[in-house]
């Protein structure tokens, strides 16, 4: 059976020279064995602490899900953060994306940097396009070799779309006749799908569940005792996520839901009458899942047992009204938590040591804050159309790649802007739709490359360069300012936890 195995044995060299050529700040290097690609989320390599136990250092793959597209697992990131140096926070906006559409989402495969315009409860997408981020001509150019939201599994690319299931470009599965498939997750070693028609005879609309093993040659077959009938003609998942061993599903409709690897289990029923409750985002966060939360804006924790609303995960911004907000994007940056805010494109961080969130930037210009009305241009769209909240601004991506966090953005749905809403200027509506580049120095991802024999990951700072090496071939480098290498005051390493959660993988020394 082929595995992926990483060698990293971790050391660190936390001394410094005052001659000309000093030796390295840290040097961080592990060897640890994931085992075969079940989907698993691989966390923490480890995290260095001052002598304060503060973490001043990381590296770790993040898992997360952010209302259609799975991080892409195999990013590695790693980061210096001496918590007394000011770091910064810059944003560069991105050439535009050459579409009518006015929203999209972000997805990575292989270290490509993607971005769709997705599809929402039945609608084709205004722009069925996918493009990639074309770094050295500074454009972003469509892609039609690439699926929506595919990623790589083992090192090869998993792709679901409404008619089919493939893996390096083989067909694994086609839906039931009249029928598409919809969102999908991998974890456990099961493939979870979304099928829906109400062509099919008779209707469906559910989650099935397949057993797969990415190395063998073979096609995948549902198991029908673990299919999961959804009760609502338009209900589907908008987030899933990892617990440990178990799978935590959320519906359009606020059901929650936990696969075991043995059957499925309910967290939560919607009450009759409904009541909102929408989960966009999951993410690992140390030990425990964290779901984006729609109307609260909040966050709720998931670790094994009850749900529990995080009351000021993220807090409101001043100014704004505190009714139908909603977390969309959920990330780890720099050992630092992000969330992306609904309706007012808000982006907030949370410091993990201390638990406290700051405002980090909003994403859009216009219009001024308010809370005299929910969304923005709340007023001037309900004299046109019955849909009040339609240019609400949503903050749909946050990926790290690079050394930046890549932030999109989105209209309520992504769709073109129509002459009949002339109360938004050029410049204004040019802001839905938009990529922008966030910096903080000290950070870096990198695609790690899959190799099923041993594996040598080393993290090194040494002057003022961070770098990253696999097997002795440099994956990545980032310059790192004088004076956060002059704060950097390491202490001790820890193994296999950290803020990207617990390592899935034995650690081999």
């Amino acid at each position: 059976m082929r595995q992926w195995t990483f060698a990293l044995i971790l050391s660190a060299a936390l001394t410094r020279a005052a001659d000309a050529a000093p030796p390295p700040v840290l040097t961080a290097s592990a060897t640890v064995e994931f085992g075969p690609d079940r989907g698993q989320n691989f966390g923490t390599l480890f995290e260095v602490t001052d002598a304060d136990g503060r973490v001043v250092a990381g590296a770790g793959f993040a898992a997360t899900y952010n209302t259609r597209p799975r991080g892409d697992r195999e990013r590695l990131q790693v980061f210096v953060r001496p918590p007394d140096a000011a770091r910064g926070w810059e944003v560069e906006r991105l050439p535009a994306i050459p579409s009518p559409a006015t929203g999209f989402y972000p997805f990575g495969v292989g270290g490509r940097l993607y971005a769709h315009n997705r599809s929402e409860k039945d609608r084709l997408p205004t722009d069925p396009a996918v493009y990639r981020w074309d770094a050295a001509g500074r454009k972003w150019v469509g892609e039609p070799t690439v699926a929506p939201y595919a990623e790589r599994v083992a090192g090869k690319v998993l792709a679901v779309t409404g008619e089919a299931v493939t893996y390096d470009g083989r067909v694994l599965l086609r839906p039931e006749p009249g029928a598409r498939f919809g969102e999908h997750y991998y974890a456990g070693g099961n493939l979870f799908l979304k099928e829906a028609g109400r062509d099919a005879t008779p209707p469906v609309n559910r989650v099935v569940v397949c057993p797969w093993r990415p190395e063998a040659d073979a096609a995948i077959a549902r198991r029908a005792e673990w299919t999961l009938e959804l009760p609502l003609p338009n209900e589907f998942v908008y987030a899933f996520g990892q617990w440990r061993d178990e799978v935590v599903a959320v519906s359009n409709n606020g059901r929650v839901l936990r696969f075991d690897g043995r059957a499925w289990a309910t967290l939560r029923t919607p009450p009759v009458p409904a009541v909102s409750y929408q989960v966009y985002a999951a993410l690992t966060f140390r030990d425990r899942l964290l779901l984006g939360h729609y109307p609260t804006g909040e966050i709720y924790e998931y670790a094994g047992k009850d749900l529990k609303l995080l009351t000021g995960w993220p807090p409101v911004l001043p100014g704004v009204s505190g009714s139908a907000r909603e977390v969309q994007t959920l990330a780890l940056y720099g050992g630092d938590l992000y969330a992306g805010v609904w309706p007012w494109g808000e982006v907030w961080r949370c410091d993990p040591d201390r638990g406290r969130w700051a405002f980090a930037d909003r994403m859009f210009a216009h219009p001024l804050p308010s809370d005299t009305t929910v969304h923005p241009y709340e007023a001037e769209t309900r004299r046109i159309d019955p849909v009040g909240n339609l240019w609400g601004q949503r903050v749909t991506g946050l990926q790290p790649h690079g050394a930046g966090l890549v932030i999109t953005t989105s209209s309520k749905g992504g769709g073109p802007w129509e002459p009949r809403f002339a109360f938004l200027t050029e410049r204004q509506r040019a802001e839905y739709g938009a990529v922008y580049l966030a910096t903080v120095p000290g950070n870096l991802a990198v695609a790690a490359e899959w190799n099923p024999g041993p594996t040598r990951f080393e993290v090194t700072l040494a002057g003022n360069t961070l770098s990253v090496t696999q097997d002795g071939r440099t994956l990545g480098s980032v310059a790192v300012p004088e004076h956060l290498v002059d704060a950097f005051r390491p202490a001790k390493v820890i193994r296999g936890q950290g803020v990207f959660g617990p390592l899935a993988g034995k650690l081999v020394e």
